[in-house]
């Protein structure tokens, strides 16, 4: 019986590997086709850009791979982005039921994933990273109207404190890189990597 342990304990399957884990990754990206369906319905298909969106897209692809790195990015983005988008919608007073899905549904979706895969210090450069190419690509590819990702102009009152856009590129980049530094910090805390995982 003894001799068997080791190879039953060696066939454990970790939990974001499993079919049903993998699975889940369907409601993220249910949530964006939904978002997809949505914008193409209002003839603005560009904002399906925006990094929020695009971090529903990454988690759901990251959860059926099995591809942790994807999921640790996406769903540091989706955390991050719950905050502002809350006090736009505040401001803004315009409330879209399925981006409530994709902002509050999406984060929830990450923090239950992370559970499972953890969270690894490193990870906050890649999301930086990953968020710079995407504004980049938003940028080139999105009408300067929509402001995707913040790719043409500033956004909001903070834009009027600087002299240029690059300055408050500058600004806003490292503003996010603090922010994702303290978020990864906080979230590896709360859902340490496991030694050897």
């Amino acid at each position: 019986m003894s001799a068997e342990s080791p190879a039953v304990a060696a066939t454990v399957v970790p939990t974001w590997q499993t079919w049903r884990f993998r699975l889940a990754g369907l409601i993220p990206l249910a949530f964006f086709m939904l978002r997809v369906a949505d914008y193409v319905k209002w003839d603005k298909p560009a904002n399906i850009w925006w990094n929020c969106h695009v971090a529903n897209l990454t988690l759901g692809m990251g959860m059926l791979l099995g591809n942790r790195l994807l999921i640790r990015v996406a769903a540091i983005w989706l955390l991050l982005g719950v905050p502002p988008w809350f006090i736009d919608m505040v401001f803004t007073g315009i409330i879209w039921p399925l981006a409530v899905l994709t902002h509050v549904g999406g984060a929830a979706v990450g923090l239950v994933a992370l559970k499972w895969v953890r969270m690894e210090r490193g990870v906050w450069w890649v999301a930086l990273l990953w968020f710079v190419v995407l504004q980049q690509l938003s940028r080139y590819f999105t009408p300067l109207e929509f402001n995707v990702n913040v790719a043409h102009h500033g956004y909001g009152p903070l834009q009027h404190w600087f002299g240029n856009y690059w300055q408050y590129w500058l600004a806003n980049t490292a503003g996010a890189a603090l922010l994702l530094w303290l978020l990864e910090w906080s979230l590896a805390k709360l859902f340490p990597a496991k030694q050897g995982k």
